[in-house]
């Protein structure tokens, strides 16, 4: 053990103050005052300017363009925030907002149930706004994405609509008549016009050759005079009965030359008219083969080439499947911005898998997901419509509450309804189920195609009542929507089609008085993982169209037919010509039956004659019979009268 004695002070040196002892050093807290308030002010000052940088660029890396907030205020001591001037760029329209926000106001829950949780009971979005047009560009400097596709049509409708209106368009050619007649050569009816042509002018030189032979009478002369002498000729009976028997005989040698002749005329007749009908018949299949070639240049107007499903399809079906298109892309990005839905399990089980150090992450079933909003209070605008409505349940896990939507659009003057958009939306294991109603009421029917790009349809006239639900499961997504329109139009492209084309649409699309239109829209991801769609469009407009289209196609058909029937017709009336005037020319059976009634007057009155020749014989010969008879009477009298006498 050691110790220590004091030195004495000596006269030199003074005597040693003891210090006081001090519980801080301002020196040193200084400082620490001085950071203390550095760091409150920053949190004053750069805490909600921080918390908007970070939440702008989650909300950007989510959007895959601009979000910008306008201010952000967040108050420590109640946890209230309040943001203004939200703009949600479109990614793929950065000239304009998806939708802007005015702003909203929240409060959240701070309970021992909800530490490390973002909770809120209700939340106000005020002023909110669809569509909306920005000053500058909301584009993220990125790569184009080459894989996106724009809006498509139903090519195979639209080519075959195209096809048979074009069809039917260059049928309806009025310049390409002459081409579709061809050269008269061609024609199959005057090659066989010219043929029998031949036929008809050999007969007709055989028939000259004959008839002059024929009809030639001279040789019956004779016979003629012979029975007007005998005509003329005066009979004293009986000294004249041997000549008038000798005239009977002349008489009836010359029936037998009279009958000659008229079998002659008459077999000429026969055989004469069995080469007319030769003829005529040949002439009868020149003109069958005419009306065949002319039915092969005539339009049909009967198929279904003009069908009103072409049209329907084409114009108001794809129009429609590509605004259905539009607006699911709307509800897929929408989708884009949900969380995925995380699997649930029993706390038992969630500590065995993380003991296993598995991946998969679980959370306790039922338990508060990390971003819950109990209801937003939406209102705003939507071009001159107002909007208010709830949204209940917001989460980051669908599968602890379903989402619950309910917005109406009002007129502001009128204070009617005109649109209700309503549905849930709720997590499971295998994914996301939603069912989506829209309503809207006297809705302009241009809205609906509007920034789909047909290409015939310009769009649509009138207002009309439609329903879209929307059904979205794991497995397949459809959409069912309903439209009831009156006095609707629909209205063409300017010079996307041909004239023709153009005319014959605008004949048959015009005011509708009723319009009805289901379309049944499903789409579905197939075995190799590609999605599937399917589209059933039923329409009122179909069997109207229908009618008016085989109304205009018939006026058409029939006028353009008329038209082509008259130029065919002159073409081949001016080949056959010469075949026409040589079969008008080659009946000859006139001049034969006027041969064969000379024939017929002389041999009538040679019968008669000879009818009265016989008479007069007979009469005679009665007459001398009677005399005969009367003068054998007398004699026998006599002799009675000398036998009487003698007894």
């Amino acid at each position: 053990m050691t110790s220590s004695t004091p030195t004495p002070p000596t006269a030199s040196a003074p005597a040693a103050t003891p210090k006081k002892v001090r519980f801080f050093r301002f020196s040193a807290l200084l400082p620490f005052a001085l950071i203390t308030a550095l760091i409150v002010a920053g949190y004053l000052i750069f805490f909600d300017r921080l918390v908007k940088r970070g939440l702008e660029a989650t909300f950007t890396a989510m959007n895959g363009a601009r979000v910008e907030i306008g201010s952000f205020d967040f108050s420590l001591l109640d946890t209230s925030v309040q943001t203004r001037g939200i703009q949600w760029t479109d990614a793929d329209a950065p000239m304009k907002n998806l939708f802007e926000i005015g702003a909203t106001d929240f409060t959240l829950q701070s309970s021992p149930w909800s530490v490390g949780k973002f909770v809120v009971t209700r939340m106000a979005v005020e002023d909110l706004r669809f569509d909306t047009e920005r000053t500058t560009s909301g584009a993220l400097p990125r790569e184009k994405n080459t894989s996106a596709t724009g809006p498509s049509t139903d090519a195979g409708a639209s080519g075959n609509m195209a096809a048979s209106i074009e069809a039917f368009a260059k049928g309806i050619d009025y310049q390409a008549i002459a081409g579709k007649i061809g050269q008269p050569e061609d024609i199959p009816a005057v090659r066989l016009g010219k043929e029998l042509e031949d036929k008809v002018q050999a007969r007709s030189d055989l028939w000259k050759e004959r008839l002059p032979g024929l009809t030639d009478l001279s040789d019956l002369q004779a016979t003629s005079d012979e029975i007007q002498a005998i005509s003329r000729r005066k009979y004293k009976l009986p000294e004249d009965l041997p000549q008038l028997r000798k005239d009977l005989d002349t008489l009836k040698d010359a029936k037998q030359r009279l009958h000659a002749k008229q079998d002659a005329l008459k077999q000429a007749r026969q055989g004469l008219q069995t080469d007319m009908n030769e003829l005529q018949a040949g002439y009868a299949q020149v003109n069958a083969l005419r009306e065949a070639k002319l039915k092969d240049l005539l339009i049909d107007p009967q198929g279904d080439l003009f069908s009103a499903s072409n049209i329907l399809s084409a114009l108001l079906g794809a129009s429609l499947v590509d605004s259905a298109r539009k607006y699911l892309g709307y509800y897929d990005k929408f989708k884009g911005y949900l969380p995925e839905q995380k699997q649930t399990a029993e706390a038992k089980v969630v500590q065995q898998e993380r003991a296993r150090g598995t991946t998969v992450d679980f959370v306790r079933a039922g338990a508060l997901p990390s971003v819950y909003i109990g209801q937003i209070d939406v209102s705003g605008r939507y071009e001159t419509a107002v909007l208010s409505g709830t949204v209940r349940n917001a989460s980051s896990d669908l599968t602890y509450q379903p989402l619950l939507l309910n917005v109406d659009f009002r007129d502001a003057q009128n204070n009617a309804n005109l649109a209700t958009l309503s549905g849930s939306m709720s997590g499971t294991k295998q994914g996301l189920n939603s069912n989506i109603q829209l309503s809207l009421r006297q809705s302009p029917l241009q809205r609906l195609t509007s920034g789909v790009d047909n290409k015939y349809l310009a769009g649509m006239d009138g207002k009309a009542d439609i329903r879209a639900v929307l059904n979205d499961t794991p497995e397949s997504l459809s959409l069912a929507l309903r439209i009831e329109g009156r006095d609707v139009g629909l209205k063409l492209k300017p010079d996307s089609m041909g004239k023709d084309m153009e005319r014959l649409l605008s004949a048959v699309l015009t005011r509708i008085d009723l319009l009805t239109v289901d379309l049944a829209y499903v789409r579905t991801t197939g075995p190799d993982g590609k999605l599937r769609t399917t589209t059933r469009l039923r329409s009122n407009l179909e069997p109207l169209l229908n009618a008016r289209l085989r109304a205009y196609v018939d006026a058409e058909v029939a006028k353009f037919n008329r038209e082509l029937r008259t130029r065919f017709d002159a073409e081949v009336d001016q080949a056959l010509a010469p075949l026409k005037q040589k079969l008008d020319g080659f009946d000859q059976s006139g001049t034969l039956s006027a041969a064969l009634g000379d024939a017929d007057k002389l041999d009538a009155a040679r019968a008669k004659l000879e009818q009265d020749l016989e008479q007069k014989i007979k009469a005679e010969e009665n007459r001398l019979k009677s005399k005969a008879n009367d003068r054998l009477d007398k004699q026998k009298e006599k002799l009675e009268n000398k036998l009487k006498s003698l007894r």
